[in-house]
Formats: structure tokens, sequence, C-alpha cells
């Protein structure tokens, strides 16, 4: 519900502002692609370049453009934020999830944008220990998102993806949580993360860099440089992914 503060607002905030500029124009170039023996037109596939400085123009304008007439909206806008975030426990604690002597649990803390995850071993009244700070890791990025999250049996390390731009690109790191050292071993467009009952065996899935779809399967030994190639999905109308163990993901 809103406050009274943010409805007296409202009348005001949505009010046009005089001398706006006119929007941006994509330009149109067309493409001509062949799927599944159908040919398609598509005059704007050349934003698909997110590098391209063509497309980055084009897309500060529109942030401009944007601006320029939500203006007006910026203290309607304060007085939401405010309103909502005054509705949410900003320092928080999930409930805890067991895995062998350890509980596993997530907390936020005000002030900070991200999650961390913890662990205490035995007793909930034991010491904690932070395995992952999203906060840490998001140091200097506009943007960090967790994707995977898989425990070895052992629970001596963690596989886990990470995405710094939120375009759902997630890379593999491990960390060996014992020492509290992120290991060399990596993978970019990782869409899935498994571990074999060595505890030293991983297995992961990727995507395909243009279309986006998981189509390939690898084993990677923890501590080698090079992972190997065990499957590839070559039909587009299937995916390929691992499986989500309960026990090891939390």
């Amino acid at each position: 519900m809103l406050t009274w503060v943010a409805l007296h607002l409202w009348p005001a905030a949505i009010a046009p502002a005089a001398g706006l500029p006119q929007p941006p124009i994509a330009a149109k170039i067309d493409h001509e692609d062949t799927r599944w023996g159908q040919t398609v037109h598509d005059d704007y596939y050349w934003m698909r370049d997110k590098s391209d400085p063509k497309v980055i123009d084009y897309l500060n304008a529109e942030n401009a453009y944007t601006d320029s007439v939500t203006g007006s909206l910026k203290p309607f806008q304060d007085a939401l934020y405010k309103e909502m975030l005054g509705h949410i426990n900003q320092t928080d604690l999930s409930v805890p999830v067991r895995r062998g002597e350890y509980s596993y649990y997530s907390r936020t803390e005000e002030g900070k944008q991200y999650p961390i995850y913890c662990r205490k071993a035995g007793s909930l009244t034991g010491k904690e220990e932070v395995v992952l700070d999203l906060n840490d890791l998001g140091k200097g990025k506009k943007f960090v998102g967790l994707g995977k999250f898989e425990l070895s049996d052992d629970q001596n390390l963690l596989a886990y993806t990470i995405d710094y731009v939120g375009y759902r690109q997630f890379a593999l790191q491990v960390k060996d949580l014992r020492t509290g050292a992120t290991l060399a071993d990596t993978a970019e467009r990782v869409t899935s993360v498994g571990w074999a009952a060595d505890n030293k065996t991983l297995f992961y899935s990727t995507e395909d860099a243009v279309s986006k779809r998981s189509n390939k399967l690898w084993r990677h030994q923890v501590g080698q440089t090079a992972s190997e190639p065990l499957f590839e999905e070559k039909d587009d109308v299937f995916r390929t992914l691992l499986p989500r163990r309960e026990t090891n993901s939390i």
C-alpha cells in the first residue's frame, strides 16, 4: 500500500515536462537468416554485438531520452523506494540446511547489496565460517550474480558460477574451503556443474556462444589446466544439462 506521501506526489510526478527531446530511432539494417527452411529478415540483428560502438551509442541515447522524459518522476521514485525499503528486513537470515556435519545458510546485512553464504560445524551455536561473500566478489563491479553452488561430497571444495555482466553468462570458479583460496580451475559459459564421488572430478556443461543453448558436456580434474570433452548435442531442439543434486546444493 502506498503511503500518503507517495500518493500526494503522484499527480505532480506524472505531469509531462515541456520541451522533451525526440526519442532516438534505431537504424534498420537488413539481415537475412534461414531457419528450418524459412527465411527470416531481422532489421535489428546488428544490436546483438554488445561491443559495437554503434550499439553502445544507441543505448546511451535511449538512456538519455529515458532520463529526460522520466525526470519529473524522481521525487515519486524516491518516496516509493523508501516506502518499500521500510517493509524489508535488511539484516536477515535464511533457514539453515544440514549437509553432513555442517549447517549452511545465507544472510544479508543492512547496507550491503548481496547475500553472504556461510556454514557452521556441529551446532548452530558454533563458529561461523563464510563460504562465499558476493559483496566481496562484487567489489569494483557493476553487477554480480550467483548461478550454481555445488559442494563436493567431503565439503572441502565449492564449485560455483558467477556472472558479472547481467547477461546470465556464467564463469566457473572453484574455492578450497579449507584454505579460502580460489583455485585456478575455471571455464566460461558454464550452465551446470556436478561433482564426482572422488571429490576431485568436476562435470560441467557449457553453452553455445551465439544461441546460448547448453550443448556440450565436459570432465575436469581439479588442478589440471584442460578439460576433457565428453559429449556435444548438435540437435538445436535439445539442451545438455547436469541434474541438480539436492545433497550438494543450497
